[in-house]
């Protein structure tokens, strides 16, 4: 349980970080596949779970390889932070 609502909480982070790259630099704007934000939301979560040393997939058992750990629990931390947002939206109608 602790867990969802870690990995919920790295995600609206690394969000607000993400809304603030875009703003204060927009020359990420400008290059090619990082003027997505479907694509450096995701990046920028898995940078977030490395740095901070989190193991979504580790504490369910599903731990492997280092790289295989901190890319699965970034891409984690960015599913259920879109899964969140959309049951907010959802729940705002």
């Amino acid at each position: 349980m602790y867990i969802l609502a870690l990995a919920i909480l790295l995600g609206l982070a690394v969000a607000v970080v993400t809304e603030i790259v875009y703003e204060v630099a927009p020359v990420v704007s400008k290059v090619k596949y990082l003027n997505n934000p479907e694509i450096l939301f995701p990046l920028l979560a898995v940078i977030a779970v490395w740095v901070t040393d989190t193991s979504i997939l580790g504490a369910y058992g599903l731990g492997g390889d280092n790289w295989l750990d901190v890319v699965g629990s970034g891409l984690a931390v960015a599913g259920l932070t879109k899964a969140s947002d959309a049951v907010v939206n959802y729940l705002n109608k």
